[in-house]
């Protein structure tokens, strides 16, 4: 993800833009008992410094994860 906004952040910065996100609905498919693939339904506000104006995308995040030692680790994430 970070790799995937990285062209924003000077943007972001020039703008002092500020964004907000919140998780709408999330929904798992077991692949295995060691991997699942999560579905985030993303509602992210933006707001530009500048003008105070903001709006609000609705993203899609496919986090595809696995199971090490017994905790949920993010093995891979697609922009959708």
């Amino acid at each position: 993800y970070a790799t995937a906004n990285e062209p924003l952040r000077a943007i972001i910065t020039q703008l002092k833009a500020d964004a907000v996100g919140t998780v709408v609905e999330a929904s798992a498919t077991v692949q295995d008992s060691k991997r699942v693939k999560v579905l985030l339904f993303v509602d992210q506000t933006i707001t530009n410094g500048t003008d105070n104006k903001s709006r609000t995308e609705r993203n899609r995040v496919v986090m595809s994860m696995v199971n090490r030692g017994g905790e949920w680790l993010v093995d891979d994430v697609e922009l959708r």
